[in-house]
């Protein structure tokens, strides 16, 4: 009788104690102030998923303050980074590649979306312009140290037109359009929401591309400090609750996604069916780097070791199944 007594004291009391732990948690949790994280993304499709994570306050129950800022390009955004202007960023291989050659100290967390096809030469038909032989001889702008620098170099050498035959020019990603109107250059090398700008723009657009011919990974980056700070981890987390949705959002929020990505909501829903919307990291990621230093660093790419900077520490966390990297 004593022994039923005693156990029954000692549920009661661990009741209690299990319910002010969790009310103490609870507590914690509320008054713990969030951490600051600068994200800088540029405003693009493939940003959709991180614009919609902060929407729905995604960040936040991670224990996040993630404050965006926004760029016209990944190469923007990424010197953000390199400035001390911000914590991470989204961008493609190209910057980061360039960054990693001039001896930057970077990890690539995960890849985060990927997209095919989306870079076109958007041309001036009045300028004789018709086909990929037509450029030589002309001026072609591109937004330089990006990744329409190398499918400019890559559209050209697979249509046997050699690139010193043609004057590449560096163009701002948002002044191309402008600078194709005005009669500054005779082509522009961009991808959407800017190829799309420069076809509206210019009306009787020559439109060049070329299917399959280069792919490109929306990378997360950043200091290789920030590893134990958490804040990666809890980044991906937010992106995995609302990658599922990204196919199918309501019209309030393909509204306010299409507002923050700077595309009309015609080429939002386009972007939303045709990109890959995944969050994954694989050797792979490393060959693409590497491929593209060959091309513009014949002479230094061998001296950096492009695998060193896939981190997949914080992802393999927070979905291992989603890693496919051995170190």
């Amino acid at each position: 009788m004593r022994s039923r007594r005693w156990l029954t004291a000692m549920i009661a009391v661990l009741v209690v104690v299990g319910a002010g732990v969790a009310v103490a948690m609870v507590r914690d949790r509320v008054d713990r102030p969030l951490r600051i994280v600068r994200l800088a993304t540029p405003t693009q499709s493939l940003s959709a998923g991180i614009f919609l994570a902060e929407a729905r306050d995604a960040y936040r129950a991670q224990g996040l303050d993630v404050r965006i800022q926004a760029y016209a390009t990944g190469k923007d955004a990424l010197d953000a980074v390199l400035a001390g202007e911000a914590d991470l960023a989204t961008s493609a291989q190209t910057p980061l590649m360039h960054a990693v050659i001039a001896g930057e100290h970077l990890s690539a967390w995960a890849v985060i979306g990927e997209a095919r096809n989306a870079h076109r030469i958007i041309a001036r038909a009045d300028r004789g312009i018709r086909e990929a032989a037509d450029l030589v001889g002309k001026t072609m702008a591109t937004p330089r140290g990006t990744t329409g620098q190398i499918f400019a170099l890559n559209y050209l050498n697979y249509h046997g037109v050699d690139p010193a035959t043609v004057t590449l020019v560096h163009g701002a990603a948002d002044a191309t359009t402008e600078m194709l109107t005005s009669g500054q250059v005779d082509a522009v090398c961009v991808w959407d929401p800017y190829a799309a700008r420069a076809e509206r723009a210019l009306g009787d657009a020559v439109v060049l591309s070329q299917d399959s011919l280069y792919q490109f990974g929306w990378i997360l980056i950043g200091r290789p400090e920030l590893r134990s700070t958490g804040a990666v981890d809890g980044i991906l987390a937010a992106l995995f609750s609302v990658y599922p949705d990204l196919q199918t959002l309501d019209a309030v929020e393909m509204a306010e996604l299409a507002r923050r990505c700077g595309s009309p909501l015609d080429e939002l829903a386009v972007a939303l069916a045709t990109y890959h919307y995944r969050i994954e990291l694989d050797a792979s990621l490393a060959a693409l780097l590497e491929g593209d230093a060959k091309r513009l660093y014949p002479d230094r790419w061998a001296d950096r070791d492009f695998a060193s900077v896939l981190d997949a520490g914080p992802l393999r966390r927070v979905d291992p199944s989603s890693v496919a990297v051995d170190w």
